[in-house]
């Protein structure tokens, strides 16, 4: 797990808590200003690319295949906007708060991502349905084995 410094207690005690200490590892820093590493098997990336501006979104996930295994997986999971960019409802709400509040964030479509994955080298992801009440689904895409 790659996450902010300050949050990386709060990370480690929960990992420890669901007994998985032993297999998930938390490594501090920013990946806005650094590297994130190598050799990872999953990035789960959860409402972090509503918050990078538009060019800022597929560099994100270049940089995210470039530290899988063969074989590792990206899953995002976010509020993203229907093809017409005019809904969902919550995810439009969403994307005029990102507007408002920040410098740069915004929302994108699936196509969007579904691009941008195919673009790093990801096999075409697949999306997997979840619960209407968690507020999104998860796309999940497998980097290639060479």
């Amino acid at each position: 797990m790659f996450e902010l410094p300050a949050v990386v207690p709060f990370a480690r005690e929960i990992i420890d808590q669901a007994g998985l200490a032993d297999r998930v590892t938390v490594q501090a820093g920013n990946f806005q200003q650094e590297g994130v590493g190598h050799g990872y098997d999953v990035a789960l990336v959860f409402g972090v690319l509503n918050g990078e501006p538009p060019q800022g979104r597929p560099a994100l996930i270049r940089k995210v295949y470039d530290c899988l295994n063969p074989g590792g997986r990206i899953v995002l999971r976010d509020f993203v906007l229907d093809p017409d960019r005019a809904g969902p409802p919550e995810a439009a709400i969403f994307a005029l708060q990102m507007l408002l509040t920040t410098e740069a964030g915004g929302l994108d479509t699936r196509d969007d991502w579904a691009r941008w994955l195919v673009e790093a080298g990801f096999a075409s992801p697949r999306t997997i349905p979840l619960p209407e009440w968690v507020g999104a689904d998860l796309t999940i895409a497998v980097k290639p084995a060479p």
